[in-house]
């Protein structure tokens, strides 16, 4: 599933022209997904080789959260001593601007 904004796209920076509309249900914060979506909302980008101290399913976790309305982008990376790229989980920038934004008009 794709994000309604997705900024590596063409004509990807005209999307700054217009309001975001954004929304995204928030899971259960003791789930693999809620820790999830708590790193990467404090910006922090997800790997799989990093995520062992959590759980094992990284990727299920962030299916998840794209289920649930969240924008999360995935960047293939490679790490040292791997022959194919792993998956790197990241929140794309607007989606803080549009939270922050969300905030200020609570």
């Amino acid at each position: 599933m794709s994000a309604p904004y997705d900024d590596d796209k063409p004509g990807a920076e005209q999307g700054e022209l217009f309001e975001r509309r954004f929304t995204a249900t928030f899971p259960s914060k003791d789930s693999q997904a809620g820790i999830a979506l708590a790193y990467l909302l404090k910006s922090v980008r997800l790997r799989q080789s990093e995520w062992l101290h959590v759980g094992w399913r990284l990727a299920a976790a962030i299916n998840e959260l794209i289920n649930l309305g969240w924008p999360v982008v995935s960047t293939p990376v490679y790490e040292h001593g791997r022959k194919r790229p792993v998956a790197e989980y990241s929140m794309p920038q607007w989606v803080f601007t549009v939270l922050a934004a969300t905030k200020e008009g609570t």
